[in-house]
């Protein structure tokens, strides 16, 4: 016969859920309600031979350590568990969210992903030392990443020329040669994340104000033509091959 799971209490990331989950053929019907961290509710139902959830939750002032944090936000999407398939899709909408050392003031992104593989869209804004916004279309698999994309450095056009491919290699990432413009400038950038980083790039009359990305509060002006090479072997090592004209910096200048 038909049994009824009476949950008390599941914690789960400074979450609880509580609710009835009954035991129907194809799965369980019923709805958990969400409070703590995360508020609102999980809907499960059968779908044929596969299992639905409907996710509607809100986060206000919710920090995961390890993962990530956010001031206010938004989740609403569906999963569906099918034999050797999921599914999910979902819409997100957070304000003042912070992950790995990453902090946007605003973040909206919505996703259709089957076993790992299909399209994100998504939208960001914030400040890390200059303002900043992007737009990208992410195709996605569980071992790769497509982006294609345009935005803004303080009012200052930055478009991806083509997409920037990175392909997943042992305990990181790895990024194929990408070209790139922002105001006026070129350049071709390549690399890999993980234990042993690496960057590579080629630079044609690139404003130095792109570094305030990476370096918050540098505030160069000028401009740099030229290449850079970094990588860690146990110690860090690099090579620069620059030439930079109209060097600035808080009353300094360099011709």
């Amino acid at each position: 016969g038909r049994a009824t799971i009476a949950i008390a209490e599941l914690k789960a990331g400074g979450s609880t859920a509580r609710g009835n989950l009954r035991s129907d053929p194809g799965g369980f019907t019923g709805t958990l309600a969400i409070s703590g961290e995360l508020i609102g509710e999980l809907a499960f139902a059968p779908a044929g031979e596969a299992q639905r959830i409907d996710a509607h939750l809100r986060a206000n002032g919710a920090r995961f350590p390890g993962a990530f944090a956010v001031r206010s936000g938004r989740l609403d999407g569906t999963i569906i568990l099918a034999e050797e398939r999921t599914t999910v899709n979902g819409v997100v909408d957070a304000r003042g969210f912070e992950a790995s050392g990453i902090s946007l003031a605003r973040l909206t992104a919505n996703a259709r992903l089957v076993n790992g593989s299909g399209q994100v869209r998504a939208a960001i804004a914030g400040r890390r030392g200059a303002a900043f916004d992007f737009t990208t279309l992410a195709n996605v698999t569980p071992d790769s990443i497509r982006l294609t994309g345009r935005g803004q450095i303080e009012r200052r056009p930055l478009v991806l020329r083509q997409p920037a491919v990175l392909t997943r290699s042992g305990d990181g990432w790895d990024l194929a040669p990408t070209s790139f413009s922002f105001a006026g400038g070129t350049g071709t950038l390549a690399g890999r994340s993980g234990s042993r980083p690496e960057l590579h790039a080629q630079l044609r009359s690139m404003p130095l104000q792109i570094l305030d990305i990476a370096w918050p509060g540098l505030g160069l002006a000028g401009s740099a033509t030229g290449r850079v090479d970094y990588a860690w072997k146990g110690n860090r090592s690099g090579r620069a091959d620059l030439k930079i004209r109209g060097l600035s910096r808080a009353g300094l200048v360099l011709a």
